[in-house]
């Protein structure tokens, strides 16, 4: 939150929380202007410019849809290693967030997600009808 006040660009945090948590931790933001929801994710991601993740797969969903990621991580060592390998930026205290934010241009951020999208599609094998094959799959098996 602190980066994103040092922005000259208007900016709408959520804070999307996960489906095991409890909303009560991240109420203390709601003062800094900052959203709790506990909505849809596809939803958020389709909606969202940036997604800021801590150590997630999320960061790889809003890819694949469009939307680039980084991570922020105080503790870089338990980060996923698809993670670090990926172009996805890692941020470890707020003075990096702010420092990514403060130089980023829109040219850089398109750069960001050709990149990202690039990394994906090399390294993921994406099948937009998944859940039929699985199903298909299953009844197979039986």
């Amino acid at each position: 939150m602190e980066a994103a006040e040092g922005l000259s660009i208007p900016v709408n945090i959520t804070i999307k929380i996960h489906p095991l948590e409890n909303a009560e931790f991240y109420e203390q933001f709601e003062d800094h202007g900052v959203s709790i929801s506990d909505g849809d994710l596809f939803e958020h991601l389709e909606r969202s410019h940036l997604v800021v993740v801590p150590n997630s797969n999320v960061a790889f969903e809003g890819i694949i849809i469009g939307t680039p990621a980084i991570a922020f991580q105080p503790y870089p060592s338990i980060l996923k290693p698809d993670i670090v390998e990926s172009p996805i930026p890692i941020c470890t205290n707020n003075d990096e967030i702010s420092e990514w934010f403060a130089q980023l241009t829109s040219s850089e951020y398109n750069m960001l997600l050709n990149e990202q999208i690039e990394y994906i599609t090399s390294h993921h094998q994406l099948e937009p009808n998944a859940e039929e094959r699985i199903i298909k799959e299953i009844i197979e098996d039986r």
